[in-house]
């Protein structure tokens, strides 16, 4: 739970209200002495869809959905004879995969496509896109497909398409939990001297050449265990990156931590041994919001101790739920929500259950039978908290900055009083959980440490957006809190607030025996009524005083409520809200009575049952509940959290971006420390060379220390620990790679089985590469073979890439052409059984592929002056040609020309001539209307219309050309600063360019032609 600071109350004079005497102040005492009763134990746990979708589709959807009930990002596909209808799934689609953008990717393919939604918690939701797909047994099927991976997933290389029916996730498998030190993931990476490549037609490279090179990229460890992600330190990560994310992501299941020099970040993954149905990989689109919030914490909790929190007339006991604003609707959000549930659930031994959460039984729980706050008892308040004390440490090793987990399993736990924790319950509860082999916990460790990396190395994205129903939400709380605390000062008459409040106490110990009620020596009328007269009196006063005060109690308590809400520290006019709101408070209701309902936040309204009587009312909890604005994202987080049983804790999430760094210092002797706080809030601890085996522990320790105490008081303590660690063994790279059991995988489907598979070299594929090779030639092949798949190979590889289109094709080749930005010479690409005409637009999507890339590390690839062709000594393109279709840019054609006057004044017209090659040669010609303009405005837009015409086969109408840029760019023309996109109308003087009109910007279009 996310730490609030909340203003202070003023003193002020006792004003008591002359009818709240002994009769409150007896009550109240047999209320409270009578409180193991009221709670058991006494503490406060601070067809939308276009077209038909076949009714087997959504019965294949179901099924899917059952065996995979929680958060998965996939695509799937059912089985089916011919080119009979067969049901696609994309599951949880990132933002930029919308229905109607799916549809016209699947053009004739689409019988009909619908959204789906799936409960993953009270009003939490996740949906899918569901289609029926028909004519599969065409040739084009293969490049749909891989189309629908490229733009959904960032690249087709990683998740297969899977095949339906798939095998159930049991969230609880083998563990996830592995423990090693910075000195370890130094060692693997640097002394082991590893190997990389991005893959079989990508030259392999040892970490350092990588470094220093200036490359970016994913590559693997040729052995097969480690995969590894460089960005740029400072980087700004954008939608380019979709793709390395997406091939990290799936090639690796746990996240190790990075290491990182002046210019480069390595974040390193293990290569994947968990199978994708158990561990599912990290998404592109939660990575980028967590590059993108810069803020130094992230906060997620269940706000147990606001003021209209508590167990309604139906037993079922509701709060808020908090989040940070840009995790609202977002998969993190909903992940960090199920992980807050499972340390409560769990933690008190399966008393406590979460309405609609169907999350499987763990075997045992941390304590056994025993919840949590009976662990260790007398306990007035407990509370259970994920928290990133000491989960990651930064140690300098070498010229490198090493950042490495204390475990991979599970955040830290936090129970108790935050400042009398129960040090011995937290260790315990932190091996179970990080033991238990859940993939939701495991998952969010590795965004975590990815965003304190990310916070680390400064590297950032663009702010995420935040969901339309944060604010919404927010508002409507407040809403509801004014017009429930209305209804009980004021609307409701006393004879039906008494009516109400009686019924709530009878169904209250409903469930209490009268044998257990009389061991107690009370009886059952005796202590409803007495329930009901404290209830009653406190109303009486509160009613009284707001008459009185012509409405000012109600609206100072909304403000002290809205305030306590406040994710932030309260400005200095929100302080003088709150003060001004306790002060009337008091001259209203006397301090010692406004003392008394507001510590803890009004838990004096509960007690009485008086807040939980009116929430349960119409216009209370349920229509807090009620659907709020649509989201644009695959994932609707919960507003409200329910739950019953025995409790609910109070906690949550604390994601801090601050970790402790180490730094060896040669002068200091060993067992001695120096401990300093950096300005960003990390702490920065010098230590001797003779201790760095025993690192590990003192961050563990620093990180659960009260950080209120003084310097000396925390070096006293970190010392302490220090010379109280055992030194921790060297720990093997093999070692961490064990697991036991086995998990389940999905089946690719048989229409992408060829996508991406690697195979040994055959005897003839052998011979060539070996002539290649012997003329010193480093070349890669590409074979086009009869059935329309693609070999690619390079010379000095044993290995063989096979893929089924020429969008995959040209995802690997660019894939494997990134490491050459690192100098390490010149490659011919060579390419068999493709038609010469064919070569100019395959090129282009090859060169559009690598411009989505960053800047830096693809200026050694491809020069921006040229078509493919880089200064010699690097990269040589092309010996032989590749082309998909007879669409080509003539590039010697290109003209720009400043606009004065009119519509477009001060922008530039670029004018984009295409040829079309067919029995009668044609043109087309593109007009756009730029904004900035710039050399790399051209290049820009010059590869992006290339890589459109790359995707479309011939023959290609003027009205397919048009529809095509229309729908490819639309999502461009911001960043490339075009205003409209349109065609001159009419033909030229020869007759050549046929008459075709594109703009995005309609009320233009008459304008465009005469601009």
């Amino acid at each position: 739970m996310a730490s609030k600071k909340t203003p202070t109350a003023k003193n002020s004079a006792s004003k008591t209200m002359p009818h709240f005497q002994h009769k409150y102040r007896e009550q109240v005492r047999l209320l409270l002495v009578s409180g193991i009763l009221l709670f058991t134990p006494l503490f406060s746990f601070a067809s939308d869809g276009q077209g038909t979708v076949e009714a087997a589709s959504i019965i294949a959807w179901k099924q899917f959905r059952a065996a995979q009930p929680f958060q998965t990002q996939v695509i799937a596909l059912s089985q089916a004879p011919g080119g009979k209808p067969r049901t696609l799934i994309l599951s949880e689609p990132a933002p930029q995969m919308t229905q109607a953008r799916l549809m016209a990717i699947l053009g004739t393919h689409a019988a009909g496509c619908k959204k789906q939604e799936w409960t993953v918690m009270s009003g939490g939701i996740v949906s899918d896109l569901v289609c029926t797909v028909v004519k599969t047994n065409q040739p084009d099927w293969p490049e749909t497909l891989a189309q629908i991976q490229l733009e959904a997933l960032g690249s087709t290389e990683g998740a297969p398409v899977i095949s339906l029916p798939v095998p159930v996730r049991k969230m609880l498998g083998q563990s996830m939990d592995v423990r090693f030190t910075a000195n370890d993931l130094y060692n693997w990476l640097v002394n082991d001297k590893h190997t990389f490549s991005s893959n079989p037609i990508s030259p392999s490279l040892i970490l350092s050449d990588l470094l220093t090179g200036g490359t970016r990229g994913v590559f693997r460890s040729d052995d097969g265990q480690l995969i590894i992600w460089i960005v740029g330190r400072n980087a700004v990560l954008d939608e380019r990156a979709r793709g390395d994310i997406h091939r990290f992501a799936v090639g690796g299941d746990l996240i190790l931590g990075a290491v990182a020099n002046k210019q480069s970040v390595v974040i390193v993954g293990r290569a994947r041994t968990a199978s994708l149905a158990h561990l599912p990989p990290l998404r592109s689109e939660t990575i980028l919001l967590l590059a993108g919030s810069s803020e130094r914490q992230l906060e997620q909790s269940y706000e147990r101790n606001d003021l209209i929190a508590g167990k309604g007339t139906d037993g079922i006991d509701r709060a808020p739920i908090l989040l940070s604003p840009q995790l609202v609707d977002t998969e993190f959000g909903t992940l960090l929500n199920v992980a807050d549930q499972l340390l409560k659930g769990w933690s008190m031994a399966g008393l406590v259950q979460y309405a609609s959460f169907n999350y499987p039984k763990p075997r045992s729980y941390p304590f056994g039978a025993t919840p949590a706050y009976k662990v260790e008892p007398g306990r007035d308040q407990f509370l259970f908290n994920w928290n990133t004390d000491g989960v990651a440490y930064q140690q300098a090793i070498g010229e490198l900055d090493v950042i490495a987990p204390q475990r991979t399993g599970s955040l830290s736990v936090i129970y108790g009083d935050i400042k009398d924790r129960p040090r011995s319950m937290e260790d315990t509860a932190y091996e179970y959980f990080a033991q238990s082999g859940d993939t939701s916990l495991a998952r969010v460790v590795q965004y975590t440490l990815l965003y304190q990396i990310f916070r680390q190395f400064n590297i950032t994205a663009a702010q995420p957006p935040v969901s339309a129903r944060y604010k919404e939400f927010t508002t409507r709380l407040d809403q509801v809190t004014r017009s429930q605390l209305k209804y009980l000062l004021s609307d409701v008459s006393e004879a039906q607030l008494k009516a109400l409040i009686s019924s709530y106490w009878t169904n209250f110990f409903g469930g209490t025996s009268d044998a257990e009620l009389a061991s107690y020596g009370i009886q059952r009328n005796e202590l409803i009524a007495n329930r009901v007269d404290v209830a009653m009196t406190v109303a009486q006063v509160l009613r009284e005083a707001n008459k009185t005060s012509n409405g000012k109690v109600l609206d100072a308590l909304v403000d002290i409520t809205e305030i306590f809400r406040l994710r932030s520290q309260p400005t200095a006019v929100e302080e003088a809200r709150f003060n001004a709101a306790l002060t009337t408070l008091d001259a209203s209701l006397g301090a010692e009575f406004a003392q008394e309902l507001l510590q803890k936040r009004g838990y004096l309204f509960k007690q009485t049952g008086l807040i939980q009587t009116v929430m349960s009312q119409p216009g209370g909890w349920n229509s807090l509940m009620s659907a709020g604005p649509v989201t644009a994202t695959s994932n609707h987080t919960a507003y409200i959290v329910e739950s019953h049983g025995q409790g609910s804790g109070v906690g949550g999430h604390n994601i801090d971006a601050s970790i402790t760094r180490f730094h060896a210092e040669e002068s200091l002797s060993k067992g001695n420390i120096r401990v300093n706080q950096a300005d960003n809030g990390d702490w920065v601890v010098d230590y001797s060379p003779a201790d760095s085996d025993r690192v590990r522990a003192i961050a563990r320790d620093l990180g659960t220390l009260d950080k209120d105490l003084s310097k000396e008081q925390i070096e006293a303590g970190v010392a302490q620990a220090l010379n109280t660690a055992l030194p921790e063994k060297p720990v093997t790279l093999s070692s961490i790679r064990k697991v036991t059991g086995h998990d389940e995988d999905f089946n690719p489907s048989k229409a992408t089985a060829p996508t991406h598979q690697v195979r040994g070299l055959k005897p003839d594929e052998r011979k060539v590469l070996d002539a290649l090779a012997a003329s010193k030639e480093d070349a890669i092949i590409i074979e086009l073979s009869s059935n329309g798949a693609f070999t690619l190979m390079r010379t000095g590889s044993l290995n063989v890439m096979e893929v089924n289109s020429v969008t995959a094709a040209t995802d690997a080749l660019a894939n494997g052409l990134i490491a050459n930005a690192g100098g390490s010479g010149g490659v011919s690409v060579l390419v068999k059984g493709v038609a010469a005409e064919k070569t100019e637009a395959m090129l282009s999507t090859v060169k559009a592929s690598l411009l989505h890339r960053e800047k830096s590390s693809v200026d050694a690839v491809i020069a921006a002056d040229s078509g493919f062709v880089v200064t010699p000594g690097r990269v040589k393109m092309l010996n032989g040609k590749i082309a998909h279709n007879g669409l080509y840019i003539d590039h010697s054609d290109i003209k720009t020309t400043k606009v004065k006057g009119g519509k477009f004044d001060g922008y530039t017209r670029v004018e984009v001539p295409i040829i079309v090659q067919s029995q009668a040669k044609w043109y087309l010609q593109l007009i756009f209307f730029v904004k900035d303009m710039s050399t790399a405005s051209i290049n820009a837009i010059v590869s992006k219309v290339s890589n459109v015409l790359a995707t479309l086969n011939m023959p290609a109408s003027p009205t397919d050309i048009n529809s095509a840029i229309r729908h490819s760019l639309q999502k461009d023309f911001q960043e490339l600063h075009i205003d409209a996109l349109l065609k001159v109308k009419g033909n030229d003087a020869s007759h050549k360019i046929h008459s075709v009109t594109i703009a995005q910007d309609m009320k233009h279009a008459k304008d465009n032609t005469s601009a």
